[in-house]
């Protein structure tokens, strides 16, 4: 059970990692327009 909360838990940090730039490299093109 541990091993799959834990990879649960990586998984949803690693999205959020993944979002975070495109969330700022999306707000960046919107401002450039």
């Amino acid at each position: 059970v541990s091993e799959i909360t834990l990879h649960l838990q990586v998984k949803n940090s690693s999205e959020e990692f993944l979002s975070l730039p495109v969330r700022l490299g999306y707000l960046r093109v919107n401002t450039d327009i």
